[in-house]
């Protein structure tokens, strides 16, 4: 038997649609989220401080808190790909700064740049898959050891993060 695709429906919702001829797979409620930081946030020197991603581009379960916690709190168990990156303006030579996934409170993983040259901005990225537990959350910190605060470059392109469920 050969077909060209096959439905799946929840509640009069398409949950999930199979492509034979492609293998694609279709699902649409599938928990993920876009968000960045909209206007820059100031990062004190030496500091662990939670990023304040405060913009969704999407949230497909409605996840993601951008106004009060500013964290990802999944609602169904399994692995979970986190990325994303980050600006900080005007940074020092010679100093540190560091991204980092925290998982219910707790440091997960950690990247790291060292910026050497002329004084300016400086970029870092971050991607792990995770395997989270129902009510666990995500949250992304960032640190440096400038002298000074600096500020966390704001817009979708320089301090964003991205999260999908990938079963």
């Amino acid at each position: 038997m050969k077909i060209g695709s096959l439905e799946i429906y929840s509640n009069g919702n398409l949950a999930c649609k199979f492509y034979s001829d492609s293998g694609i797979i279709d699902l649409p409620k599938q928990s993920s989220c876009g968000v960045y930081l909209s206007s820059s946030q100031s990062i004190p020197a030496s500091t662990w401080t939670k990023i304040q991603y405060d913009t969704e581009d999407y949230d497909v379960q409605n996840e993601f808190d951008n106004q009060t916690n500013y964290r990802f709190t999944v609602t169904k168990s399994g692995k979970y790909l986190i990325t994303g990156s980050c600006q900080l303006t005007g940074f020092s030579d010679g100093k540190v700064f560091q991204l980092s996934i925290y998982k219910n409170g707790t440091e997960y993983k950690r990247g790291l740049k060292l910026h050497s040259g002329v004084a300016y901005g400086v970029g870092a990225s971050f991607s792990a898959v995770i395997k989270c537990d129902s009510g666990d959350y995500i949250e992304i910190f960032v640190y440096h050891t400038d002298t000074v605060s600096r500020s966390l470059s704001s817009g979708r392109t320089l301090c964003n993060l991205s999260i999908i469920k990938l079963g």
